[in-house]
């Protein structure tokens, strides 16, 4: 039996234009999570599994003049870079004030499968074809981690972002997942799992947020996510 995937009602192809990433790249990210998370708990073979992902944007509703007579909300406003991380972050509901500098902090002190949940779904946005699986196997180990160390004593020690994402990397990079051993086949697959070429893309995604949280800053609404989001 198949997957299907229906998207929603307001993915168009060409607004992934702007972010140099494809909606097929989009469609190839989301299977990789597919086949690694949702499949393999209830298909014995996952990469057996036909995904399906009917587009029909093109056939929803279309603006006249692009939305151009409207007023802009404040996302919007912001630019489509931010909407995710806000998004997200929100639905974190951090209880202090935002601070790009410590964010990730902020949100890792309160649960590190938060903080793994937000730099993978951020980052997975700009990853093409090429680094999906990669990505989403590097994605299944972290959150193998973060089951087994949901507050690791680490977190203490860390002062800012820069210094999170080295030691997390660090941390990742070394957890050998549970019900494995350093003689197993597959250990030497972990290793390259977590090369920096997949932390190269977890990075940019840190940048994103940090930028999101920064475009907050002068505004009204700033470190008040849920006041952007209205």
């Amino acid at each position: 039996m198949p997957l299907v995937f229906v998207h929603g009602v307001n993915v168009r192809r060409d607004k992934n234009a702007g972010r140099g990433v494809s909606y097929d790249d989009d469609v190839n990210n989301r299977n990789a999570l597919f086949q690694k998370f949702l499949l393999k708990e209830i298909v014995p073979d996952p990469q057996k599994v036909t995904i399906l992902n009917p587009y029909w944007g093109d056939y929803g509703v279309k603006f006249a003049w692009d939305k151009k007579s409207l007023p802009q909300s404040a996302i919007e406003e912001l630019g489509s870079e931010d909407e995710l991380p806000l998004i997200l972050l929100n639905q974190i509901q951090l209880e202090q004030e935002l601070n790009s500098d410590t964010v990730l902090l902020q949100v890792a002190k309160k649960s590190i499968a938060d903080v793994i949940d937000l730099l993978w779904a951020v980052s997975a946005e700009d990853v093409d074809e090429s680094q999906a699986e990669d990505l989403a196997d590097l994605a299944v180990r972290a959150v193998d981690y973060a089951k087994h160390n949901p507050h690791p004593h680490w977190l203490n020690n860390i002062r800012n972002d820069d210094q999170l994402l080295r030691d997390l990397q660090e941390e990742i990079d070394n957890w050998q997942p549970q019900g494995t051993n350093s003689n197993a086949e597959d250990s030497p697959q972990w290793e390259v799992l977590g090369s920096d070429g997949n932390w190269n893309s977890i990075s940019r995604g840190a940048s994103r947020i940090k930028s999101a949280v920064i475009s907050l800053v002068g505004r009204p609404v700033t470190n008040n996510i849920r006041g952007v989001l209205k």
